[in-house]
Formats: C-alpha cells, structure tokens, sequence
C-alpha cells in the first residue's frame, strides 16, 4: 500500500488523481469515510445498485468472506460453467 500525503484547505480533501482514477470517482460524486476503531479513515465509493450492475453474471454465485466483502473469483470448467 503506497501512502500520500495531501492537504486539508477550508475543511475539504483534494485527491490525487491516482486515487480518483483507481476508484473510478467524477466530480461531485459522493464518496465514504468511515472512522474505524483502531483511529484509522477508510475512503470507500459510495456504490448504488446502478454501479454494481454487470459485477455478477448470470450462472456465477459470488463467496461471501467473513467480513461482508464479495469474492468474485470463479473457476471456470472447460464448457463454461462454474465449478460448485
């Protein structure tokens, strides 16, 4: 994980446009910062249904990990099917 710094100016964050292009933000869009216990900021994309259209095709069944997040590796069979 590469760190980098940025300034705080009238209350707002700029992000470096590495940032941006790697989660795919637009201007005005609206993202999330979450306080973790440990003191720590998690910036995550406020995702609507519309974004997530398309993640999961039809006939894959995604792995839920302990902590909510979606796995979406599949093993593919040589006739296109998903491996149970």
């Amino acid at each position: 994980m590469k760190t980098e710094k940025v300034r705080i100016k009238n209350g707002a964050i700029e992000l470096p446009e590495k940032v941006r292009l790697s989660m795919n933000l637009k201007d005005d869009e609206t993202v999330l910062l979450e306080l973790n216990e440990d003191g720590t900021v998690t910036l995550r994309k406020n995702d609507t249904i519309a974004n997530l259209k398309g993640i999961i095709k039809k006939g894959e069944t995604p792995e839920i990990q302990v902590n909510g997040f979606y796995n979406l590796q599949f093993e593919t069979s040589s006739n296109g099917q998903g491996k149970q």
